[in-house]
């Protein structure tokens, strides 16, 4: 990670912590994403997108196409995703690129 990236600002003095409640959203996010995942039919992108201000690839892009290109999870077109047979069997997997 970008762990020794981050001990160098804190030494120079040039790190600033995130705000509390933007973690806090980031946290929220990411557990809305596990608790959906693990439901059968998966996670709809409209209830999260009203709880989070925006559908789940608004802030995991980058993860949904892995996954998707993985066979690990599938995008519908309106944006929920539900998890593949592969998917279950490596839910670990799946999870930790969320996290």
């Amino acid at each position: 990670g970008d762990g020794g990236q981050v001990k160098v600002k804190v030494e120079a003095g040039e790190f600033t912590p995130p705000e509390p409640g933007v973690l806090a959203e980031a946290e929220a996010r990411t557990e809305a994403i596990y608790l959906g995942l693990r439901q059968r039919r998966g996670l709809s992108a409209e209830e999260f997108g009203q709880h989070h201000g925006g559908p789940p690839r608004s802030w995991f892009a980058d993860a949904i196409e892995e996954l998707v290109s993985a066979s690990l999870l599938v995008e519908s077109p309106a944006g929920d995703l539900v998890l593949t047979r592969r998917g279950w069997l490596l839910s670990d997997t799946v999870f930790a690129r969320f996290a």
